[in-house]
């Protein structure tokens, strides 16, 4: 079963252990630490053993942004990131916008939000070499409205 936790200081030992990004870069571990001290970072737990994390923060032109969504390598391709993004979208189901980016080589995670109903939004060159960031959108209004019009068809 999955669950969702807010972070706590002692919980990011175990994040550093498998995010492999926070292993070779410490401005990761930074962000990671203001994540949890901000209380914007939730762990993602499966039988209470951390298996991922994501941040949303509230900084994207004052939207709610999901900053980072990061799963154990060794559990990827399992669904978890789809329940993940599920229970963040209703954790957020109030906001009329919600924003996330990831990168044009993230094949994965583009058709995770695709699915989930998020829009593209725009695109950033040169955050990182040869791979622009593509931003996307979920309305949950429009989302409702479209459903209930193509059953109303």
């Amino acid at each position: 079963m999955i669950t969702f936790h807010q972070a706590t200081s002692a919980d990011l030992k175990c994040i550093l252990a498998f995010d492999h990004i926070a292993q070779h870069d410490h401005t990761r571990e930074i962000c990671l630490q203001q994540a949890i001290d901000s209380g914007t970072l939730t762990t993602i737990r499966q039988d209470s053993k951390i298996i991922g994390y994501y941040i949303v923060e509230q900084h994207f032109f004052s939207h709610h942004f999901l900053s980072l969504l990061y799963i154990k390598p060794k559990v990827r391709n399992q669904g978890i990131g789809s329940q993940a993004l599920i229970h963040i979208l209703q954790q957020y189901q109030h906001v009329p916008k919600f924003f996330t980016s990831t990168n044009l080589s993230n094949s994965p995670m583009i058709h995770v939000l695709k699915k989930a109903g998020f829009q593209d939004s725009g695109i950033i060159y040169h955050l990182d070499d040869n791979d622009p960031e593509l931003i996307f959108c979920y309305q949950p209004d429009t989302r409702r409205a479209n459903k209930e019009m193509s059953q109303n068809t």
